[in-house]
């Protein structure tokens, strides 16, 4: 009869470590899921970023040059002073 009783506590307490253990293995494998999600996240927001900054420069590439002017010649006081009277307008 003692050894019925001492096999059933003995298969009691492999049960509860093996229920102990599996408990266990599953909280690592949710902290190892969160942690993989958190990182998938950041990844997902840098691309996102990736991608604006890509947008902007091909609009920055699709822009047209600024249209160049030629200087006026040294010592043209009359077109000097014309662009001085101007610069009161804007």
């Amino acid at each position: 009869m003692a050894e019925v009783i001492l096999g059933l506590i003995i298969a009691i307490l492999g049960l509860l470590g093996f229920g102990i253990y599996k408990s266990n293995k599953l909280e690592n494998q949710k902290l190892k899921t969160m942690e993989a999600e958190a990182r998938a996240e950041i990844a997902e927001k840098q691309m996102e970023v990736v991608h604006d900054v890509r947008q902007e420069i091909r609009k920055v590439e699709q822009e047209k040059e600024p249209e160049k002017k030629t200087a006026p010649a040294a010592g043209d006081s009359s077109s000097r002073l014309d662009r001085l009277n101007r610069l009161h307008d804007n």
